[in-house]
């Protein structure tokens, strides 16, 4: 459960695309604020929704899975080799479920942050809405949820980075029916937690996407309502050259 150079990497990679999306389209980045802008950034974070969605719909399925083989162990007090190796199985891709759910986090967080530079007084005007900070407390939360799992139920594969090593002590684990039993039932507190954490992260980055979108219909209006100012100045005063009108020179 331990977070990853993969999971740094790709949070990179995710930094550098955001980047790309939004150069040269904003009040900032060399322009004025766009209507397109606020429809591509409203699109971006709400497709980040959808994959928060995604996850945990895998997660929710991950949890049917081990109550049904805890279920197994509970009625029959032992797993025959095979359902046992395809309860691993479940687990193994309970871990990359939640690393793909960190990488999420990382990706929404880096918006934010990227967000917050392009747009100084955002911060200012959303005092306490620091969404890169909160997703790290999401990200930490995980974690920590995850250690006290695999704590309580006396695994310690808190340090582990491949999902060799995880199998490893599963298999370790499977040579008694209480090991058997421990393995199942603390795959399945995670996932249960979990399926709970992905709501709370769905919830963050829905909030992060009317934050942002609130402040960018703001700037907008206020761009338009100084256009409609110059504007009625000059239609008002004709004997004033617009600087903004072709035919003055």
């Amino acid at each position: 459960m331990a977070k990853t150079i993969k999971t740094i990497i790709l949070s990179c990679i995710g930094l550098f695309l955001v980047c790309n999306s939004y150069a040269g389209s904003v009040g900032g980045f060399g322009g004025s604020l766009e209507v397109t802008q606020l429809a591509n950034n409203i699109q971006l974070m709400q497709s980040y929704v959808q994959e928060v969605t995604q996850v945990q719909n895998q997660i929710v399925q991950i949890t049917n899975q081990l109550s049904m083989y805890q279920n197994m162990l509970t009625n029959t007090q032992n797993m025959i080799s095979n359902p046992f190796q395809s309860a691993m199985q479940s687990i193994l891709q309970l871990k990359n479920v939640i690393d793909q759910a960190t990488q999420l986090s990382y990706s929404i967080g880096s918006v934010d942050t990227y967000f917050q530079l392009l747009n100084p007084d955002y911060s200012t005007l959303f005092q306490g809405n620091n969404y890169a900070t909160q997703q790290q407390f999401w990200r930490d939360s995980v974690y920590d949820h995850c250690e006290a799992s695999l704590k309580a139920a006396n695994f310690s594969v808190s340090g582990m980075q491949t999902d060799a090593q995880v199998l490893q002590t599963l298999n370790q684990a499977s040579q008694s029916a209480a090991g058997q039993k421990a393995a199942v039932q603390v795959g399945n507190e995670i996932a249960l937690q979990m399926a709970a954490k992905l709501g709370e992260l769905k919830l963050l980055t829905a909030a992060q996407t009317q934050a942002q979108s609130v402040y960018l219909s703001q700037q907008k209006a206020e761009e338009e309502a100084k256009q409609k100012y110059v504007e009625d100045l000059y239609r008002y005063n004709p004997n004033v050259t617009n600087p903004n009108d072709d035919t003055a020179y």
